[in-house]
């Protein structure tokens, strides 16, 4: 917050955007600063604030997260944070996107109705079966067993992967497909691509 109210009117002769306090402090002069009147730019300071939140330490963010979140740091809050800090601008944005990894997911049913079509349930089951042997269970192994599915049902990556989030998040948006299958893990991946898949067959798109 320092950082951004310093930049309202006021910048440096490099364009430089973050900096620490002490940078700040070194750095600032009033004269510099512009005599137009300053705009408040909310989705600025949450890029802002993104920033300053990816550049921290794991560990230093997790436990931010788990302070946030009124719970302790454990090693699924640790899996959590390490695939979802690249996508949060801020705290509260968070919970929604990792509450997968800690309860069974409820289905957006929006998200569902755009997200699955007539052949997502054979896709699924593939993706399910390429799944199964993957070992070790990590981003890099998942994405070599899963790609070679784009050209076998000449797909898209979104007509693939989201189908999967669907599955196994309950909605269209989370962190990286493959970072959230590993951090799900096997089973509880296949389980949930399962449950989509037998959903599927009972009403193929909920009609």
């Amino acid at each position: 917050m320092r950082n951004y109210l310093a930049l309202l009117g006021w910048g440096t002769d490099d364009d430089t955007t973050l900096m620490s306090t002490e940078e700040l402090v070194r750095r600032f002069r009033v004269e510099d600063v512009g005599k137009v009147a300053a705009i408040f730019d909310e989705r600025k300071l949450r890029w802002l604030n993104g920033r300053f939140m990816r550049e921290l330490p794991l560990e230093q963010y997790a436990a931010a997260v788990a302070a946030h979140l009124g719970r302790e740091v454990d090693q699924t809050l640790l899996d959590a944070c390490e695939i979802v800090q690249e996508k949060a601008q801020t705290l509260e944005e968070v919970w929604p996107l990792v509450r997968f990894l800690f309860e069974h997911p409820l289905v957006e049913e929006k998200a569902w109705a755009k997200v699955m079509k007539p052949d997502s349930a054979e896709m699924l089951a593939a993706a399910a079966a390429a799944l199964a042997p993957v070992d070790p269970f990590e981003p890099g192994p998942i994405e070599v067993a899963l790609v070679p599915l784009l050209d076998r049902f000449e797909a898209k990556p979104a007509g693939l992967y989201q189908p999967i989030r669907v599955a196994i998040t309950g909605g269209s948006v989370s962190p990286g497909i493959f970072e959230s299958l590993a951090a799900l893990g096997r089973e509880r991946s296949l389980e949930r691509i399962s449950e989509a898949i037998e959903r599927l067959s009972r009403a193929p798109l909920d009609e």
